[in-house]
C-alpha cells in the first residue's frame, strides 16, 4: 500500500513545474542527512504527519503545491520508534506540521495542511525566514522565534551527542535558560556518556521536578529512564502500576438521577504511584474531590468517587482519563456506558 501511494505521490509532483525531490520512508535524521548532500543553499520542507495522515494519499497530497521554492520535501510518520524523539522536540498540538529547514537551520515551523498553511509554507520558503504571523501551536504556548532557537539548540546538542562528543560546555553557554524534560535527558545522557555519574542524578532529579501532567505523558520514556539512573531496582516490573479491576462501568438510570460511581485501583508496583490529573469527557460526570498529586502506594488501593447525572435519556457513552507515572500507560482510560431512561 506504501508503494502504491509513494508512486502516486511522485506521478503527481512530477507533473509539476521545478516539482521538488520527494523523500518517503525516512526517519527524520535520515531525511535531513540526505538532504544535506542534495541541497546546499535553498530551503526544504519536512512534513510531520501522524500514522493514520501518513497512510492517506489525500493528505500527502495536499502537500503538492510546495512546488516552487523548495526542492526537497520529505514526509516523515512522527508516530514510527525512530521519530518519537521529534514530538518531544516540538511539543506541537496540531498535525500535521511542516518544518522549513536553510542551511540545517530551522527558519519556520507552521501547523497544518490548509490552503492558507501552504501559502505560509511557500511564503517562508520564498523569503527565508521566519513568518511572525503564522503561529504555530505549541504544548507550552512558547513564543514561536523563541520555540525555533531552542529547537535548533536542541538538534545540535542531540546529534553531538549522538555522535559522542562532550556538549556540556555548549549546554552551558547557549542552554542555560531552557529546563525543559527533552533538554534535560540530553543533558544527563552525555553526563553518563562522561562517566559523570553523580551529576547525572542530579539532572535527573531535576528532571522528575517536572511533573506536569502534559510532561508525564509526552515525556514517559524520559521519565522512567530518570528513574532508573537514579535507583536501579526501579523497572519495568517495578515500577508504578495503576490496575483497576474493570476499566468499563454500565449504568442504568433515569434522566436527572445522580448515581455515583464509584472506581477501586491498586497500585500493583513497588514505587508510589503519583496521580496527575483526572478528566473526564462529559459535564455529566463530575469528580467528588480532586485527585490532583494523590499518590497510591505500593500494592494499596485508592478509590475515585463520581456523580454522575444526565439531562439526556438514550445510551451514552462517556470517558474517564486517569493521567499518572504509570511508565506504559500514562493515560488510563475508563469507558461510562450509561443507558439513561425518560
Amino acid at each position: 500500500m506504501h508503494n502504491i501511494i509513494c508512486i502516486l505521490i511522485l506521478v503527481i509532483l512530477s507533473s509539476c513545474v521545478n516539482a521538488p525531490i520527494v523523500l518517503y520512508d525516512k526517519s527524520f535524521e535520515e531525511a535531513k542527512d540526505i538532504i544535506k548532500i542534495k541541497n546546499k543553499e535553498t530551503p526544504y520542507c519536512i512534513i510531520l504527519l501522524d500514522s493514520l495522515q501518513y497512510s492517506s494519499q489525500h493528505r500527502i497530497g495536499i502537500f503538492q503545491e510546495l512546488k516552487a521554492n523548495s526542492n526537497v520535501v520529505a514526509y516523515v510518520n512522527i508516530d514510527e520508534n525512530d521519530n518519537r524523539w521529534v514530538e518531544k522536540l516540538f511539543r506541537p498540538t496540531i498535525l500535521p506540521f511542516a518544518c522549513i529547514f536553510l542551511n540545517d537551520r530551522i527558519i519556520d515551523l507552521i501547523p497544518g495542511d490548509t490552503k492558507e498553511s501552504i501559502a505560509y509554507i511557500n511564503m517562508a520558503m520564498k523569503n527565508k525566514e521566519m513568518n511572525p504571523n503564522y503561529h504555530f501551536n505549541q504544548l507550552y504556548g512558547e513564543d514561536k522565534a523563541i520555540l525555533i532557537r531552542e529547537c535548533n539548540q536542541l538538534l545540535t546538542l542531540k546529534e553531538g551527542i549522538d555522535s559522542g562528543k562532550d556538549m556540556q560546555q555548549y549546554i552551558l553557554d547557549t542552554m542555560a535558560d531552557i529546563n525543559n524534560p527533552y533538554m534535560l535527558y540530553l543533558k544527563l545522557k552525555n553526563q553518563e556518556q562522561l562517566n559523570d555519574i553523580a551529576e547525572a542524578k542530579e539532572t535527573a532529579r531535576l528532571l522528575l521536578s517536572l511533573d506536569s501532567p502534559d510532561d508525564a505523558v509526552l515525556y514517559n520514556e524520559e521519565i522512567f529512564y530518570a528513574n532508573h539512573l537514579i535507583d536501579s531496582a526501579y523497572n519495568e516490573a517495578t515500577a508504578p502500576q495503576l490496575n483497576f479491576s474493570s476499566q468499563i462501568v454500565e449504568l442504568n438510570c433515569k434522566v436527572g438521577e445522580t448515581r455515583t460511581i464509584l472506581l477501586h485501583a491498586k497500585n500493583n508496583g513497588s514505587y508510589p504511584l503519583k496521580i496527575f490529573d483526572v478528566l473526564t469527557s462529559c459535564g455529566c460526570i463530575s469528580k467528588l474531590e480532586s485527585y490532583a498529586q494523590m499518590e497510591i502506594y505500593p500494592q494499596t488501593t485508592n478509590t475515585f468517587a463520581f456523580k454522575f447525572n444526565s439531562n439526556k435519556a438514550g445510551l451514552l457513552e462517556n470517558d474517564i482519563y486517569i493521567i499518572s507515572n504509570e511508565y506504559k500507560k500514562p493515560i488510563t482510560h475508563i469507558l461510562i456506558k450509561s443507558n439513561v431512561e425518560n
